[in-house]
């Protein structure tokens, strides 16, 4: 019997997405900063385990829209301002 590969998506692995993924995580720490948040207090707001959300701010994790919109909401801003300069 063959062995099935775990599916993932190509674009994931471009290097445009790859380079969104690290701006949208600059935009996430610089926003964070900016309210004076540790990313222990950012991740307890956003209800995200502490590790996924370093890994948001340093773009090696690909995020769903419900981890984002805890973030936005935890930063106080809505979800279209965390892709301003993306």
């Amino acid at each position: 019997m063959a062995v099935r590969k775990a599916w993932r998506s190509a674009a994931r692995n471009s290097p445009r997405a790859k380079t969104a993924l690290v701006r949208l995580g600059k935009r996430i720490r610089a926003l964070r900063i900016e309210r004076g948040l540790t990313q222990e207090e950012a991740a307890d707001r956003a209800r995200l385990d502490a590790k996924h959300f370093q890994a948001l701010e340093h773009g090696r994790s690909n995020a769903t829209v419900a981890s984002l919109v805890g973030v936005a909401r935890c930063l106080g801003v809505a979800l279209k301002d965390l892709f301003e300069g993306v």
